[in-house]
């Protein structure tokens, strides 16, 4: 399952090629940054304008959404998933949301 951390930090790419910052200062810190989490990625408006709404709602359901979703970045992140959460059907959501996340592509330069 460590896979999905991959994913996050193709998000952080992501929202750098689309020249959105990938990292952010830290609460009650002044001069202090931290890459940004996936809830950080999925949660811009830039980043959501910029991926397509399916693939928008598919990653933020299968990784963060709290209220029906699967919060699986979260519930690893935070230690709180079950041993029933490492199956074959997981796995095979976490390589698919990874194989829809390689199909991006930036715009060719005209």
């Amino acid at each position: 399952m460590c896979l999905y951390l991959q994913i996050e930090r193709t998000l952080r790419n992501f929202l750098a090629l689309i020249g959105i910052p990938p990292l952010k200062t830290v609460k009650r810190h002044a001069g202090i940054m931290d890459a940004k989490s996936m809830n950080d990625a999925l949660s811009d408006e830039r980043a959501q304008q910029v991926l397509t709404e399916n693939l928008w709602r598919y990653l933020s359901v299968l990784y963060i959404d709290r209220k029906g979703g699967l919060n699986l970045r979260n519930d690893l992140a935070h230690g709180l998933a079950s041993p029933k959460a490492f199956n074959q059907p997981i796995a095979d959501r976490v390589f698919h949301s990874l194989l829809a996340l390689s199909l991006i592509r930036a715009k060719p330069h005209a």
